[in-house]
């Protein structure tokens, strides 16, 4: 299973979220990058990303 948190942004449109991965046996949020499903914004966050179903 996969586990994101959903994060509101105020630069985004109030219909879309951020999705940060977080870790799978662990509340923490995931620091590193291990695949192309995944960016890093510009604060760090590691974040699911949306290109891959364009």
């Amino acid at each position: 299973m996969v586990n994101l948190l959903m994060l509101r942004d105020d630069l985004n449109p109030p219909q879309q979220y951020l999705l940060q991965v977080i870790n799978k046996y662990t509340p923490e949020a995931v620091t590193s990058i291990d695949n192309d499903l995944h960016v890093r914004k510009d604060s760090g966050q590691v974040l699911y990303s949306s290109e891959t179903f364009r």
